[in-house]
This record gives C-alpha cells, structure tokens and sequence, in this order.
C-alpha cells in the first residue's frame, strides 16, 4: 500500500517533500489502473523514509525502499 493507506494527502505530501529537500517533487496521477506516485528529483532518497515517518507518523517498518531490485524495510536500513 502507498502513503493513501495512510491517510497522506499526496499532494501535500510532494510539496512538503519539495521544500524540506529543496528539489522538484511533484504528484503523477497514475494512468492505466496505475497507483499515483510522488516524483522527487534530487538526492533525498537517504534522508526519505525517516521524514515520512516523523512527518506522518507511519512506522519506519511500514516504509519500504528499494536497494538493488529489492523491497527493504527502512528499519532495516537504519534510516
């Protein structure tokens, strides 16, 4: 599930993570059944999962990012 399982407003989402990483972020409708995603361009993959789980309190073990093709939970990551 994506941060709207959360109960994240996306679009206030990509802005927020636009001004804290001081890079292009911006909502992509998804197309074709698709899920919509948040596109962030800049190097904020690092500092990512633990802003989304200070600013919206999700568990770090709830975020999940990829490292070489695979899902990893961020607590593993010591994000």
């Amino acid at each position: 599930k994506g941060l709207e399982g959360f109960e994240v407003d996306l679009a206030a989402a990509a802005k927020a993570f636009g001004k804290k990483f001081a890079c292009g972020s911006a909502l992509q409708r998804g197309k074709g059944g698709q899920q919509d995603q948040i596109e962030i361009q800049g190097d904020a993959a690092d500092a990512l999962p633990a802003f989304i789980a200070s600013k919206h309190k999700i568990a770090l073990s709830d975020i999940f990012v990829v490292v070489d093709g695979k899902k990893v939970p961020a607590s593993e990551l010591g994000a």
